[in-house]
This record gives structure tokens, C-alpha cells and sequence, in this order.
């Protein structure tokens, strides 16, 4: 699965997905979800038999992509796209999925179907769900100097680490990528596996070497985007600092990472005032790039941090020697060093900064027949067999595709069933709560308890609260009008049950709501709560249509909680013990005292799952609290809740009062 594929896009994503998916094709039955706008590019190419297509024997399903309609519900365009892939995935096979299903970590385009593995989708539990590692956009924004602060871009961020986390495996090529990953993310990362990437193959003309001049110099080229975090700037600065026997070609599109978000290639050719040994040509087509590396002796790669990139592959490939930062995959494609201390694909520098790759390239300078040597060709095009060789990727996916437990998911048990309350505030409802009871007594879980809290309804037409709990399973209790958060805590409060459940008196559950919820939560221990993505219905019951039907939480695992309730609706399975533990509903509040107890969980490392599935319907009301007191007030209750949050976290009395 990716949005980007070769040749419809660039870039080194694309290429990989091409190459595995041709790689795979004689082995095993594969299929390429991408975006729907790669389709007459992808077709046209796989007509004309191109050579780095996807291949006839992969079968192309493309998923819509249409950002101009907006996110509707979802949190942004990114995570309607990863449910989008959700669901075409389910579409196509249907109650039972492929062995393997893999993802790229950019964007998070996983991210749903992630969801859907780690909390138990039946369709799920045969497939191994892997994230590949490409370096994450949160990645490149740190590397590129500048990481966004608004909403949509931290949401992406949030899907890349809910992907990371939770998947089956986090695969690496190798080298280092799995270490930064871990370092980056604090350790919150899947198991890793380093599995080389496969290399696309296409034929290529060996090219007519650029005219190179002066061949008594260094001729070193660099191929890649002009971006700060492929390192561009220290290379230039290194040659500007260099002695005089070096030429370097630079060749690769522009991008904003200068300082201040400008051009990067005008900020260096500002930089490079008339100096003859330095030459920017533009992007070059395919065709050209074999005779760009006949011209040269030296490839430099000088990333600040780099995955697996394909020029150092391309580099190798036509014998030209590599000299590159000891970074990510970089550290494995140049290769460890022999008894001579000589690695196979080229030079690395003591460390990523400018100064180390300055003193490791005037070493070369000083000294070009080592890298003429006929050797030093052989010992590249050697490494390049290593480092493609198909056998080990294919047992490795062989053995990816065999399937392991997953963590957390639900074991086996011979424990009693625990019993579940379903607690109901009720308010002036008697119009709904019938069928809102209703709907929690019929689920296929069967050991459901009822609790109905009355806040002080007292009208002639509130008695069929009473008449509902004539029902000897379920039960009610009255308290004087204090408020929703109010009602929900009496009710937990007088049930004995290991799990509790608050359920608004106008919503509904679908028949599985609880039992998929407490399959996971018995699978993980680890769980303070379980909720589902809900279903939009007006107040008669009809359901909302289109990309505004629902609410989609990803959970409260993201910081993001503290300006937007990302972590689910009130409707949620919890433990009792999170109760238990002084983590109440919040009765002072007079709405969005859900999403405030999430908040507090958040900050006490309690966090919940959200199962992708629409299993409970939300009704919306035209006079419902959340239209009379959230929408236009959210900036109030926003400063509400931060009021809270700080109050309950100083202390206010000196401990020896």
C-alpha cells in the first residue's frame, strides 16, 4: 500500500514499491492499493511494458483521493485517506485478509488499518500488518529545520506514531534506521526487522559521460534533492572550504528548507559567488543519470540522516565509490570495514558534521588514485550484488507472512465471564432512553447490567424510567440535578462490576459494542479504556451519509488531547479500577467532561484503544447539551479545562499546614 508508486511518482518510495511489487509477482498473489490519481499514468506504463511499473501479474486497486471535498468528520484529509484504504482493503478480501499487508511510515497511511489489527478486526487475524521505514514526515521536518505547529501537520505526525507503535513490525533496511527510529520515538516503536530493500531494475544505456574537464581533479557529484536534511549545505561549504583539486556537480530539484523557508538552491548559489568548481545543473531525466555517474569519480551522499537511499544503490551499481555520513542504512550500504580497513562501497566520515566530512573528502583530494583504483569499481558493483540480493528479502517476507501472536491481542480464557454495567444518565430523555436500554441489554455479550441514574427528572413522563427498571436487570437510582459528570460517577459508583460502561440516554450501541470492546481490553492489561467510532443519526434514528457520518477518534496515546478531543466519545468501555483510582468524571464542568477525563488519563500514562468500527449511533439532537453549550462555548471550556488541569496540579497548602 502507497500513495506514490513508480513511474506515476518519484522519489525513493515510489521506486521501492515497484521494485517489490515486481520482486513478489512470480512468488505469491500481490496487490497495490494507491491513489486513484496514479491510475492513467499506471495503466499507460503498464501498457507500454515499462520496466519500473508494477508489472503485469500485480493487480492495481486504486483508492479515491479526492482532498478538494475536505476531511468531512475525520481530523483531517490524511486520516479520511487511511480509512479510505481501510475500507478498500475490507472491500476486497472480504472476511479473511492476505498474509502480509504492508505500509510506508510517511503520512501514516496505515494508520487505520492499524487500528483494526491491534484491536482484534476478525478479518485481521491471519495478517501480518508491517510498517517500512522511509523516514517519517516528522522526521524529515526536524532534519529539514522547521517542524509546522498547526493542527493538520501535528496530525499527521500523530498517525505516523500510532502506525510505528502498533504495528506487527516496523521493517528497516538495515545499518542503523531501526536504532534512530527507537531513538527518535523514545522506544514507542514496533519490533524491528531489517529487511533490504529490492532494487529496481531497469535497463539503462551505460550514457555518454558529462564532460568532465580538468582531469586532474576530483570530479564529485551529488544527486538528490537540494534539501537540508540531505546535507547539501555542509557538502557546499566543505568544497568552498577545500583545497583547489575538486569539482563538484550538483544535481537535483529545488525545496523551501533554507533558512526562513526560502529556496535552498538560491541560498546556495549566494553562497557560491563565481567559484568555477562548483556547477548546479537541473533535475535530468532517467536516461541521463548513467552517463552523470561515468563523468565522476566520486558520489557523496552527506545526509544529515537518510533511510535507504537509491542513489548511493545507482552509485554502487555503475562502480562509482560512495563517501557518505555514518548514518541510517548509509552505514550498511557503504559497508563495514576490512583488515585493511577498505570498505567495500566506498568512505565514510567520523560523523555527520560538516568538519568530519570536510576532513574525510580532503583526504581523497590530497589523494584521487584512491578512488581510480580498479579495485575500488570491482568492490562497488560487488557490494551492489550484496546489498540486492532477492533471496534473503524473499525468506524474510516468506517468514513475515507466516504470521506471530500480536501484541495484545486476546488470549484465551477459562475465567467467569466478568459482568458489565452500562451506566445511564437520564434527563428529560423519555423519548429515547427506552431504546438506549434496550440496545445495551440485547448485546452478544451476554453478562450486561443496566444502571439508569436519574438527575432529577421528576416529570409525569420521566415514570418510564421506572417502568424500565422493573426489568430485574437492571437497576435505578436518583440523585438531585447535579450535572452529567455527576450522574455518570453516582453510577459507576454503586456498581460492582469489574467494567463499566457510561452510555448517554439518546445514544445507542450496536449489538457487538461490548464484546469487541472487552476482547480487548482482556487481551491487554495494559488498557484503561476501549471505545469504537460512532454512527450519526437525527433524532428519528435515520443515519448521516458521507464523509460527515461519524466521529473517528484515534485515542488519548496523543498530546494533541489538550486542544482537540482526539481520544473518543463518553461511550467507552472502561475498567473500574480507573475509577477506583480517583480518575472521576469531572463535576464541576458543565460539557466536555469526557473528553477532560481522557485529558487527565493522558497525563497519567492511561491510555485506551479505538476499535475502527461504527458500533454505537450518536444522535444529534436539536437541542442537545453539546449544541446548547459546546460548540459556540469550546474556546470557553477549552480555558475551562486548562483551568482544571492546572489547579488540580499545583499545590495550594503548604504540606505542614
Amino acid at each position: 500500500m502507497s500513495r506514490d508508486v513508480a513511474p506515476a511518482n518519484g522519489g525513493g518510495i515510489a521506486a521501492y514499491v515497484s521494485a517489490l511489487a515486481r520482486l513478489f509477482s512470480p512468488h505469491a498473489d500481490v496487490v497495490l492499493l494507491t491513489r486513484a490519481g496514479n491510475r492513467s499514468a499506471l495503466e499507460a506504463a503498464q501498457q507500454a511494458g515499462s520496466l519500473i511499473a508494477p508489472g503485469d501479474g500485480v493487480e492495481v486497486i486504486y483508492v479515491r483521493d479526492d482532498p478538494e471535498n475536505g476531511p468531512g468528520s475525520y481530523f483531517t484529509d490524511l486520516h479520511r485517506y487511511s480509512a479510505d484504504v481501510h475500507d478498500a482493503l475490507v472491500a476486497h478480501y472480504g472476511s479473511r485478509g492476505p498474509d502480509l499487508i504492508e505500509f510506508p511510515d510517511y503520512l501514516g497511511e496505515g494508520t487505520v488499518t492499524v487500528q483494526a489489527a491491534r484491536t482484534g478486526a476478525a478479518w485481521l487475524r491471519d495478517t501480518t500488518v508491517a510498517v517500512r521505514a522511509h523516514t517519517s514526515v516528522e522526521m524529515c521536518s526536524v532534519l529539514d529545520g522547521h517542524v509546522p505547529v498547526d493542527f493538520t501537520s501535528r496530525m499527521t505526525f500523530e498517525l505516523e506514531r500510532y502506525a510505528l507503535r502498533h504495528a506487527d513490525v516496523l521493517l528497516v533496511g538495515g545499518g542503523d534506521i531501526g536504532g534512530t527510529y527507537e531513538r527518535f520515538y523514545d522506544g514507542a516503536v514496533a519490533p524491528v526487522e531489517a529487511v533490504r530493500h529490492p532494487y529496481l531494475h531497469a535497463v539503462q544505456p551505460p550514457g555518454v559521460p558529462v564532460e568532465r574537464g580538468h582531469d586532474d581533479l576530483l570530479h564529485v557529484l551529488f544527486l538528490g534533492r537540494l534539501e537540508r536534511r540531505k546535507g547539501i549545505e555542509n557538502l557546499i561549504r566543505s568544497i568552498r572550504e577545500s583545497a583547489q583539486g575538486v569539482v563538484l556537480t550538483v544535481v537535483g530539484g529545488d525545496t523551501d528548507t533554507a533558512p526562513r523557508g526560502l529556496s535552498m538552491r538560491e541560498h546556495l548559489e549566494l553562497a557560491t559567488p563565481h567559484d568555477w568548481r562548483i556547477r548546479f545543473l537541473s533535475e535530468v531525466p532517467p536516461q541521463e543519470v548513467p552517463g552523470l555517474f561515468a563523468g565522476h569519480d566520486l558520489v557523496v551522499v552527506p545526509s544529515l540522516w537518510e533511510c535507504w537511499p537509491n542513489v548511493a544503490l545507482e552509485a554502487l551499481a555503475a562502480g562509482v565509490p560512495v563517501l557518505s555520513t555514518p548514518v541510517g542504512g548509509l552505514v550498511e550500504m557503504v559497508g563495514a570495514p576490512d583488515e585493511q580497513g577498505e570498505r567495500p562501497g566506498g568512505w565514510l566520515s567520523r560523523d555527520p558534521s560538516r568538519g568530519a566530512l570536510a576532513e574525510r573528502l580532503a583526504q581523497l583530494i590530497d589523494d584521487p588514485s584512491m578512488v581510480r583504483r580498479p579495485e575500488v569499481a570491482t568492490r562497488a558493483r560487488e557490494q551492489f550484488d550484496r546489498l540486492i540480493d532477492s533471496a534473503p528479502i524473499l525468506e524474510a517476507y516468506d517468514r513475515l507472512a507466516g504470521g506471530a501472536p500480536r501484541p495484545g491481542a486476546p488470549a484465551p480464557t477459562r475465567r467467569a465471564r466478568p459482568v458489565v454495567t452500562v451506566v445511564v444518565p437520564y434527563y428529560r430523555l423519555e423519548d429515547h432512553i427506552a431504546e438506549t436500554v434496550r440496545s445495551a441489554l440485547d448485546q452478544t455479550y451476554p453478562n450486561t447490567r443496566v444502571v439508569i441514574v436519574n438527575d432529577g427528572s421528576l416529570a409525569a413522563e420521566d415514570r418510564i424510567v421506572e417502568e424500565l427498571a422493573e426489568n430485574p436487570r437492571v437497576s435505578l437510582v436518583t440523585q438531585a440535578n447535579s450535572g452529567l459528570g455527576a450522574a455518570r460517577n453516582l453510577g459507576i459508583r454503586v456498581s460492582s462490576s469489574e467494567y463499566v460502561l457510561p452510555l448517554d440516554a439518546d445514544n445507542v450501541l450496536e449489538p457487538t459494542f461490548v464484546a469487541r470492546a472487552l476482547e480487548v481490553l482482556e487481551g491487554d492489561p495494559s488498557l484503561a479504556y476501549v471505545t469504537t467510532w460512532s454512527l450519526y443519526v437525527d433524532e428519528d434514528g435515520v443515519p448521516q451519509e458521507g464523509i460527515d457520518r461519524g466521529y473517528q477518534p484515534i485515542g488519548n496515546s496523543s498530546a494533541l488531547i489538550k486542544e482537540n478531543n482526539v481520544a473518543g466519545d463518553a461511550v467507552a468501555l472502561f475498567r473500574r479500577g480507573v475509577f477506583d483510582d480517583g480518575y472521576w468524571y469531572d463535576e464541576e464542568l458543565t460539557s466536555f467532561e469526557d473528553w477532560y477525563h481522557y485529558w487527565r488519563l493522558h497525563d497519567a500514562g492511561r491510555l485506551g484503544h479505538v476499535i475502527p468500527e461504527r458500533l454505537f449511533r450518536y444522535r444529534v439532537r436539536a437541542m442537545s447539551m453539546i449544541r446548547e453549550f459546546g460548540i459556540e462555548s469550546t474556546a470557553r471550556l477549552l480555558g475551562e479545562m486548562q483551568s482544571r488541569r492546572r489547579e488540580e496540579e499545583v499545590e495550594w497548602c503548604p504540606w505542614n499546614a
